[in-house]
């Protein structure tokens, strides 16, 4: 007896993780270059954890090839300029969203179909953001707000007439 997702999660991701800064989780079938990930022309930057804590963080080259089973952040240019204080707590959060993110297989398109393809999921060198579910709202209604002295008064206006009877 077992249960299917316990055999599903002891199976190890042989590909690439990629998690976007706003906490998508998208997984590249392994060989896969940077370039491939963040399309062309790139807005965004490809980064490990170790590019990101390192002193003057920068991003991965286009050619560089990624590797296997390791997480890399998808993230706009401008999160370079920030400083170092900054640069780990980011690591640091998308690291735990990366344990809890829905995940999206992406594919990357060949590089034979020219140099304006981009990676599935990846629209212009930004990361598609996938429709929000409604959210809740609770119906609310005026509540009135009567002072305490007009309360306290009309409370012996009550009284009296009943005192008179």
């Amino acid at each position: 007896m077992g249960c299917r997702h316990s055999i599903e999660a002891s199976v190890p991701f042989s590909g690439v993780r990629v998690i976007t800064i706003n906490g998508h989780m998208e997984l590249y079938e392994w060989p896969v270059t940077a370039g491939e990930v963040t399309g062309k022309p790139s807005h965004h930057v490809l980064c490990s954890a170790a590019h990101l804590l390192t002193a003057g963080a920068r991003s991965l080259r286009p050619e560089d090839r990624l590797e296997s089973g390791r997480l890399y952040f998808l993230l706009p240019q401008s999160v370079l300029q920030a400083g170092p204080l900054d640069l780990a707590a980011l690591a640091t959060r998308l690291t735990n969203l990366a344990r809890t993110a829905p995940v999206i297989k992406a594919k990357v398109e060949s590089a034979a179909t020219g140099p304006g393809s981009v990676a599935a999921g990846v629209n212009n060198g930004k990361a598609q953001e996938r429709p929000r579910p409604h959210m809740w709202r609770p119906v609310l209604s005026t509540v009135r707000e009567i002072s305490l002295s007009l309360s306290l008064a009309s409370q012996s206006v009550i009284k009296s007439p009943q005192a008179k009877a």
